[in-house]
């Protein structure tokens, strides 16, 4: 049937949680088995996560700890034990005539040499970037691909086929379960998140998307179309995938601002209240400054799997992070407060010193600011490491906070959410320059052509301008009337008017007469002020009705009409007619550029007028689309912070339900005209919420959002998969969280069934890019196309880029371009280019064209075998073939390399005589060119050379084939004839030989032979016995030299004396004699061993020798023999013990025959081995023994006395002077105890001291006069233990 078209239905499904594709890897590979795998295994997917094993009816997924092996592969840790979790999904009731087929084949193949068994080794194995299982069901495919970084599968049902058929089962899961549409899969490694799908069809190359959800039947997954489709048009089901992660702070962390920059980088902006966020190296701030908080400050990478850079940045008092924004160069600037003195500013700074203010705190003193608080602003390197820029902003009071109403929360002060102290915004013109919108109390802020130059009340709002080094205050202004004023949001028009919206309870702001609210109506307003492009007041208005109304933030559109979005907690106007309206305390109005007319005024919420959200960011997209986020629902059981409860959502919410504390999302038709998106997003545990600041959504509709997260140590903030940090990292409190949700996006994709086209034939492209409607694409060869799946046929070979640019033609999102490179390949076209002709050494390149891949022969020669250009180097003429390989097919071709077969010759090196000429010849060259000194002729073949020295010529000859050959010819000059250099006369000790070898001359010619032999061209060695008289004749180009040299012969002369015997310690002499020099050994006992003479001192017998060397320089040796004679045996005998007055024999012992005792007292004799004694003390003897030859020796006895001991029987203690004590005395004695008793057997005294005495005193009173006992241990010096008892008289 002629342009009839299949109609399919596609169902796309994503897989996040554990399943992301490796960072780095454009697609997965699927490799095809081969035999190398399980035979169950058709297909294998090698993954980050682990392995998956994709058989006929089933995918087995085999997880493993990812981390836990990166750290174990990389030697991080030891640890082996890996946790694995399998599980497997089943097609039920699939058809038996499935087939898996690998499509979209890769250039390069695998090779597995796997164990032993070489019958499972498997070469050139093919892998896939996609597989397809035909037919899995009847009429329905089902393919595995990438798309964005994650495993994806897509069911396609052709027409007439219904995807009810298709039922997935999934066994070995812990649980498995629904969660706002999306499939939670539990394993013991984490979850697994199989996304919400969403469908399309595709007609007249349109997307219109279709509702689709899931259906979980116990543990079996289907499809649900609540809608129906058309079944004649493509159907695709596709999910929506987010970015969110925690910070991983081990210390309490609150989430408070965030931004972006063009690339996607998310940077946020939060408290530390310690040391343990996560820094990156080289942070600008490693460590946390003190004080209870310090500012934590992050870029994460694009997808939010990686820090690019993080840092601690404050002083020793507390900070915090208000907004921040990011310029083209990436260089981020955050407006903060402090109370630090020593916060880190930089050397130009427009103020370097802290201005201090009053004491405040926030939640009462939890972060309390003692000294006062300053603005401060900072700009960041684009890598984070260093602070290119920062300056205090203030005056001598608080600056930067909004303290009405502060710590309280409600509709009394301007403080009516929790946080709202912290609000405030910086955004940056086109020149770099810095806006800031804030809040003062400070009479003396730093003004510069000020509308309003003080202050008008209590507490006024602020906006000022700082160039972008933040060196120098280009414009600043208070304002505010005689009560609080607060500014929060500020934007520039295209014009350069800045606005500023903020709080004000003051009835006597400066307004416009033509404003639209000129007057106050009473309670908290908002406001609006316009500043215009030279910083003059412009124009201003109230916004309100009398209740409580405040303005949060301000946005411009490309008509410069400016949106406020803020709260009510009275009913706001809706108009005009048929704008959205839900009825509630959020309020979006749209003000004409002078702000004398609202053109739009609407409300959204829970259907009344109750407290519900707090806005942490708004956007007026370039079309008009309105966005909104905030959060509601902190401290919801005292009904305080609102609800997110009942607030309007859409039927493809992200997230559909709300535990009352979350965030909401939501998208608004131009002009309010309806809700196009409401979701929300959160945990079901904790109050997710913002601690002050704002964060900002990009043009394309992406929020970046910091929340404070996880509070009281719960897991529950939704992060995706590989997430930085997908947990809490606090144990006690609260860590923040980040995430990047795109409401509206494009993402451009093109498919291709190969990366290759072969001429003559078209190639098809199709776009597989989600989003979008228009299509733009351009082949590479100058020609384009506007559908969305276009064929084309290139016209010649080459290397193609190709972009598919997709943009929508209903929405504001920016377009997106997909690029590849195609390679268009011919048949039979295979060529080499190169050099035909080389010199002889020298190398060809050789480069071939027609192929991917190449094949050389002969390959010895080549620089690689297998190279496109390849460099050779052949030593004969070689013919080289190359095979060419494209997806196209197979060519050869064949490529001459002659290598020129040129010889020349030259002269060979020689001598000539200095004044003499020599004529140089070379042959076999066409041009020649020498070099060199004293040269003639120097480009001919035969120069004429006269060289004065030894001198190199150095030629350089051209072949006939233009080869280049250097050589060169080496001249030896002599200069005259031979003047060899030798001594008259040479001396020759009798028996030795000599060499003799005169110098200056290379050679000689020796005679007479007598007595010699030669030993090289000049040299010869004589060994005469006698005086020899010989000569030699020298020649060389100029003539010949005879001369001679008389060897003297001498002989031997010395003699050495001191033979002897000593006894052991003596000293003797020896002497040699007859030399003039002398060496005696060995020498360590010889006092000069260098000298003739020397004593010697042996310890034991020993034979010295002598070499006396004579004035001839002939030497000998001799020796002398020293014999050290053993000392006699004596001995004394062993020390003794003896009573005082005891009468003992010594017993001495000798082999001397001469021997006497030293210590004649108390001896019988002195000249016997036995003498008697009878020593009355301690006293010593030696025995003194000589030999025969007067060597003597010694042995000492010592006599010791036994200890003796006197005790008095009687004394007197009456103080007369005369034995008034009793009183012990002793010699020898070494240890001593006394007992004294009573007839009663009482001891009445004791003491150990030898000298201490009774003085007869018992308990301090004289005893009688009686008879008392003692006792006395003692030992003497021997050691010897005695016991003495007895008794005394105590008398008058």
């Amino acid at each position: 049937m002629k342009g009839f078209k299949k109609r399919y239905v596609f169902i796309m499904l994503f897989f996040v949680g554990l399943l992301p594709i490796k960072k780095g890897i454009a697609q997965p590979k699927f490799i095809q088995n081969m035999g190398q795998f399980h035979p169950n295994s058709i297909y294998q997917l090698n993954h980050g996560a682990g392995k998956f094993y994709f058989e006929k009816n089933k995918v087995k997924y085999q997880l493993f700890e990812k981390n836990k092996l990166d750290e174990l592969k990389h030697g991080k840790s030891d640890d082996a034990n890996i946790k694995i979790h399998t599980y497997e999904t089943e097609f039920l009731k699939s058809s038996g005539q499935c087939i898996i087929v690998g499509e979209n084949k890769f250039r390069h193949h695998e090779n597995y040499f796997i164990g032993n068994d070489s019958s499972k080794w498997k070469s050139n194995v093919p892998s896939f970037k996609k597989i397809v299982y035909r037919q899995i069901y009847p009429g329905i495919d089902l393919t595995y691909y990438e798309k964005f970084g994650h495993l994806k599968y897509d069911f396609i049902v052709q027409p007439k086929h219904h995807p009810k058929n298709i039922q997935i089962q999934y066994n070995g899961l812990n649980n498995m379960y629904l969660k706002a549409g999306h499939l939670v899969l539990e394993t013991s490694l984490g979850n697994i998140v199989e996304q919400a799908p969403l469908a399309y069809q595709i007609i007249n190359d349109k997307k219109i998307e279709i509702p689709c959800k899931f259906i979980l039947t116990e543990n079996v997954i289907s499809f649900k179309f609540p809608k129906g489709y058309q079944k004649k048009y493509p159907l695709i089901i596709d999910p929506v995938l987010i970015f969110s992660t925690y910070s991983g702070s081990s210390a309490n962390n609150w989430g408070q601002t965030a931004t972006y920059d063009n690339s996607g980088h998310l940077y946020s902006g939060s408290i530390s209240f310690a040391i343990g966020y996560p820094t990156t190296l080289g942070p600008f701030q490693q460590l946390f400054g003190g004080g209870n908080t310090d500012m934590c400050i992050t870029k994460f990478s694009v997808d939010g799997t990686a820090l690019i850079y993080s840092t601690y940045l404050g002083g020793g008092g507390n900070e915090n992070p208000h907004s921040l924004v990011v310029n083209d160069n990436d260089e981020l600037f955050v407006l903060g407060s402090t109370g630090s003195a020593n916060f880190p500013t930089t050397a130009n700074a427009y103020d370097n010193s802290f201005n201090g203010g009053s004491n405040w705190g926030f939640i009462g003193t939890y972060i309390p600011y003692p000294n006062g608080i300053d603005i401060v602003v900072t700009k960041f390197s684009s890598n984070g490491n260093n602070l290119l820029n920062s300056t205090f902003v203030g005056g001598t009071g608080n600056d930067g906070i909004n303290e009405s109403g502060a710590n309280v929360y409600n509709t009394s002060g301007l403080c009516n959410f929790y946080a709202d102290e912290y609000r405030g915004e910086i955004i940056l013109d086109d020149a770099g320059n810095c806006y800031v919108a804030s809040t003062s109390k400070s009479n003396d802020f730093p003004m510069v052509s000020a509308s309003q130059s003080t202050n008008g009340g209590l507490q006024d709002a602020i906006a000022f301008k700082l160039n972008s080094n933040l060196s120098n205050l280009l414009w600043s202004t208070y304002y505010g009337g005689s009560q609080n004023d607060a500014a929060y949001s500020l934007q520039l028009n295209n014009l350069g008017d800045v606005y500023i919206t903020g709080g004000t309870m003051s009835s006597d702001l400066t307004t416009t007469t033509n404003s639209a609210q000129p007057i106050y109506n009473g309670g908290v307003d908002g406001f609006i002020a316009k500043f215009d492009a030279l910083n003059n007041f412009s124009a201003a208005t109230y916004v309100g009705d009398g209740g409580y109304n405040q303005n949060y933030f301000v946005q411009i559109d490309i008509n410069n009409n400016v949106f406020i979005c803020g709260l009510s907690q009275s009913a706001m106007p809706v108009f005009p007619a048929g704008v959205y309206n839900s009825a509630g305390s959020q309020f979006i109005q749209k003000y004409t550029s002078d702000l004398s007319t609202i053109s739009l005024s609407s409300t959204f919420g829970t259907g009344s007028v109750v407290k519900t959200i707090t806005p942490t960011a708004f956007l007026v997209s370039d079309c008009g689309l309105i966005y909104v986020c905030g959060w509601g629902g902190l401290l919801l059981q005292s009904g305080l912070q609102g609800t997110t409860n009942n607030l309007p959502i859409t039927a493809n919410a992200f997230q559909s339900s709300t535990d009352g504390s979350d965030f909401y999302l939501g998208v608004f038709e131009e002009n309010m005209q309806s809700l196009l998106y409401g979701t929300y997003f959160g945990g079901t545990q904790s109050d997710e919420h913002v601690d002050g600041g704002t964060s900002r959504f990009d043009k394309n509709g992406k929020v970046y959002q910091a929340v404070c997260a996880g509070c009281f140590n719960n897991n529950d903030f939704p992060t995706t998969p590989g997430a930085v940090y997908p947990n809490n990292g606090s144990t006690s409190n609260c860590n923040l969280g980040v995430f990047k949700f795109a409401l509206e996006d494009i993402n451009t994709a093109i498919s291709v069934p190969n990366y290759y086209a072969c001429i003559p034939n078209s190639y098809q492209f199709s776009s597989q890019s989600t989003g979008g409607n228009l299509y733009y694409w351009d082949f590479g060869d100058g020609n384009t196309s506007n559908l969305m799946n276009p064929s084309h046929l290139y016209a010649d070979t080459g290397i193609y880029t190709v972009s598919l640019i997709v943009a929508d033609s209903i929405s504001c999102v920016m377009s997106d371009t997909a690029i590849i490179q195609l390679h268009v390949y011919g048949e039979d076209n295979a060529q080499i280019i190169g050099d035909s002709l080389i010199c002889p050494g020298s190398i060809a390149t050789l480069t071939a064209y027609g192929g991917t891949q190449y094949s050389w022969f002969p390959s010895a020669s080549l620089s690689s075998p297998n190279g496109q250009q390849v460099v050779a180097t052949p030593t004969s003429t070689t013919t080289y073939m190359v095979i060419a390989t494209d997806s196209c097919g197979v060519d050869s071709a064949f490529f001459e390399v002659q290598v020129a077969n040129d010889l020349y010759q030259i002269s060979s090196d020689t001598s000539i005589c200095v004044g003499d000429s020599l004529q140089l010849s070379a042959s076999g060259g066409l041009e020649y060119r020498w070099m060199g000194n004293f040269l003639m002729n120097q480009d001919s073949a035969n120069p004429l050379v006269y060289p004065q020295n030894n001198q190199y010529y150095f030629v350089e000859i051209t072949s006939p084939n233009g080869c280049i050959f250097q050589d060169s010819v080496f001249i030896q000059v002599d200069q005259s004839t031979p003047s060899p250099i030798m001594e008259d006369s040479v001396n020759l000790c009798q028996g030795d030989s000599i060499i003799l070898d005169p110098g200056n001359i290379d050679n000689a010619i020796w005679y007479p032979n007598n007595n010699l032999i030669t030993s090289s061209a000049s040299a010869a060695i004589s060994f005469t016995d006698s005086n020899q008289l010989y000569y030699f004749t020298s020649t060389n180009a100029c003539g010949s030299l005879t001369d001679s040299v008389q060897v003297l012969v001498f002989g031997y002369s010395g003699q050495a004396f001191g033979n002897s015997t000593i006894c052991p310690g003596d000293t003797t002499y020896l002497y040699a004699e007859d030399g003039v020099n002398y060496f005696w050994f060995p020498s360590y006992s010889l006092s000069h061993p260098d000298s003739c003479c020397t004593f010697a001192f042996p310890t034991t017998t020993t034979n010295y020798q002598v070499i006396v060397e004579n004035a001839f320089g002939c030497a000998d040796t001799f020796s002398v023999d020293v014999n050290v004679n053993p000392i006699p045996f004596v001995s004394a005998g062993q020390d003794l013990w003896i009573q005082f007055g005891e009468e003992v024999y010594l017993s001495g012992n000798t082999d001397a025959p001469i021997y006497y005792w030293e210590g004649t007292q108390f001896l019988s004799c002195t000249n016997c081995l036995s003498p008697q004694i009878t020593t009355p003390e301690n006293t010593y003897y030696v025995l003194h023994a000589t030999d025969s030859l007067g060597c003597s020796a010694s042995d000492t006895v010592q006599v010791n006395m036994e200890g003796i001991l006197y005790v008095p029987n009687t004394f007197t203690p009456n103080n007369d002077g005369v034995n008034d004590f009793f009183e012990i005395k002793g010699e020898n004695i070494n240890e001593f105890q006394l007992w004294i008793y009573n007839r009663w057997g009482e001891e009445i005294y004791y003491t150990n001291v030898m000298t201490d005495y009774w003085d007869g005193y018992y308990k301090g009173k004289l005893t009688q006069i009686d008879g008392y006992s003692w006792k006395i241990k003692y030992s003497d010096y021997n050691n010897t233990q005695h016991k003495k008892i007895g008794f005394v008289c105590v008398a008058k």
